[in-house]
């Protein structure tokens, strides 16, 4: 029960470095999950703007209606707005590959990889790595986990570049439209996704009649002496591409 207390003081200390590291990349995780949470929050209600017409004139008359509506409509909502950064980031592809393949020898390895060397290198001492160099000093080696670190603070260190490797900038450029392409693709599948999954809720209460509110006698006309019209049924676009398909 109490071998906790029993153990090192650097074996203690690399466990509350540990837990203190998956405490911050949980913080880290929660924060991206309430920006994603916010996101779809605020695009799934775009439907609504033409979802409640296409009921108010009776396009739509029930929840399966209701559901292809949505579908239909962000489909082309998601297809337009990916159409452009997909085709931007095959052109910048090929281009890439292309220079690459009448290029000498190794540029492929340089553009995909010369981007990260512009970031530093983090690497946390252990027990082992220190160890390690006691021992070949012939100095007493400390007690603890080899893997487990002794600081919380890594070492920082940088490679050497070169600044006029035109590379570098090509793999650069590369990547940071990449990222920049990457994060507006999946906004807008984001929000297909939270627009769909709105549609889908939506549908089960929109037509639902809810006698809990209702009175019969607080009605000013009484519902036998009202004109019952028959309307046609009206065909929707996406139920006439149905159809065709």
């Amino acid at each position: 029960m109490f071998h906790l207390f029993k153990l090192s003081e650097t074996t203690k200390k690399g466990f509350l470095i540990l837990v203190a590291f998956f405490a911050i990349i949980l913080l880290i995780f929660g924060f991206i999950y309430w920006l994603i949470a916010k996101h779809m929050q605020k695009n799934a209600k775009k439907i609504d703007g033409y979802m409640v017409d296409l009921c108010r004139y009776r396009i739509v008359t029930n929840p399966k209606q209701f559901v292809e509506a949505v579908k239909y409509y962000e489909q082309r909502n998601l297809y337009r707005a990916i159409k452009w950064p997909l085709r931007i980031f095959i052109l910048t592809l090929i281009l890439l590959l292309c220079y690459c393949l009448f290029s000498t020898p190794g540029t492929t390895k340089k553009i995909f990889t010369s981007f990260f060397d512009l970031f530093p290198r983090l690497k946390w001492q252990t027990v082992g790595s220190i160890n390690k160099e006691l021992e070949a000093a012939g100095q007493p080696l400390i007690v603890g986990i080899s893997w487990m670190p002794v600081s919380f603070i890594p070492n920082v260190t940088f490679k050497k570049i070169d600044a006029t490797d035109i590379n570098l900038y090509l793999s650069t450029l590369f990547y940071l439209v990449t990222i920049v392409l990457f994060f507006n693709i999946s906004g807008h599948a984001l929000s297909y996704y939270a627009r769909i999954r709105r549609g889908m809720a939506k549908s089960k209460t929109v037509f639902e009649k809810n006698l809990d509110q209702f009175n019969y006698h607080s009605l000013d006309t009484p519902m036998t002496s009202m004109p019952i019209q028959s309307t046609p049924p009206i065909q929707t676009n996406f139920d006439h591409e149905k159809n065709e398909q």
